[in-house]
């Protein structure tokens, strides 16, 4: 018995029994297990190179779910259901100049009709809201108007040239300045949704006629090009919204300023809730 136990103990070691004969390996075993001697001396060993994890199937076709990217909750006006208008079709025929009319005065009547819509909202929002928020504001005290924005321009015959609103007797730089006040039409529309759709136009309910004639400037600043995508930043997930559910046309310049596939997860997430 004790030299079955010495003979497996030996062989676990790798060690000939003791007493037994030293049978010497072949010449093949012999080489083989030099080799592995050597390798497991080996000052320069082989480096083990970790593979990389391999990515997903989305992760690799590039397909993530959109998201809203936001700071905080979504606000109330990106709900589809507050999204809504007080009358429905195509808003692009109030935008659609008629042929009679020179493109200088439609551009400075839809100055005009725009400016008036908003002056309306801030007026209501104007009585809730403190002055020093708005110090250029008419009421406010910084508030005037500078004489050369305020007295039309004449010029004789032959000094006149062929630019937007020339034949109507516009100036020079009637383009630009009406580009300016478009984009600060925009800024107080983007002030009124952010920080007043709830008080006081969801609880007057207001909020449709807000964006009635919110889309209705936007078809119109971005079709006689006084808008451009960078200047709508603040307000792209509502354009966005408004492109997926129809509200701008396919054929609209505002609706190539949408982000239709992220209008539709937002579609989608009023749906859901």
């Amino acid at each position: 018995m004790s030299n079955l136990s010495s003979g497996i103990n030996a062989h676990i070691r790798g060690t000939p029994k003791t007493g037994g004969s030293n049978k010497s390996p072949s010449p093949a075993t012999a080489d083989v297990l030099s080799k592995f001697r050597d390798a497991q001396h080996d000052p320069n060993p082989v480096p083990q190179v970790s593979l990389p994890e391999s990515p997903s199937l989305t992760d690799s076709i590039g397909i993530a779910p959109p998201s809203l990217d936001l700071s905080r909750p979504p606000p109330m006006w990106l709900n589809p259901a507050y999204a809504k208008h007080i009358v429905k079709g195509n808003f692009m025929t109030l935008s659609a100049r008629p042929k009679t009319v020179e493109p200088g005065e439609w551009i400075a009547h839809q100055v005009v009709e725009h400016y008036r819509n908003l002056w309306n909202f801030r007026w209501i929002s104007g009585k809730i809201e403190d002055t020093t928020t708005f110090p250029t504001d008419p009421a406010g005290l910084a508030y005037a108007l500078h004489p050369d924005h305020t007295n039309p321009t004449l010029l004789p015959l032959s000094e006149q040239e062929n630019w937007l609103g020339a034949r109507s007797g516009f100036p020079k730089q009637f383009a630009n300045a009406c580009q300016l006040i478009f984009r600060q039409i925009f800024r107080v529309y983007a002030h009124l949704y952010w920080d007043h759709f709830i008080d006081p136009f969801y609880h007057l309910n207001l909020e449709k006629h807000l964006n009635s004639c919110f889309s209705h400037f936007i078809l119109t600043a971005t079709a006689l090009d006084l808008l451009q995508p960078s200047d709508v930043g603040s307000m792209q997930d509502l354009i966005n919204l408004w492109a997926a559910d129809g509200t701008f046309p396919p054929e609209s310049r505002a609706y190539s300023f949408a982000n239709l596939e992220r209008g539709k997860y937002i579609l989608s997430l009023g749906s859901t809730s």
